[in-house]
């Protein structure tokens, strides 16, 4: 596996983690901030971003 991956990986639990239990943001948009910020560091363009998080998280919202 791609190393910049693990970094990605890892920056964004660490993004999560902080995100819920140090500011207390609820849990939906801090799992939205940190997958653009694993988009970011993993090197994808912003429109793929964008669509990789509409297909995965409606699909799942959808699926609920």
């Amino acid at each position: 596996m791609d190393f910049q991956l693990l970094i990605a990986i890892g920056l964004g639990i660490a993004v999560l983690l902080v995100l819920i239990l140090r500011f207390k943001l609820q849990a939906f948009i801090a799992l939205l901030i940190a997958s653009i910020v694993v988009g970011i560091v993993s090197g994808l363009a912003p429109s793929v971003i964008m669509d990789s998080i509409k297909e995965g998280m409606g699909s799942t919202l959808g699926f609920v």
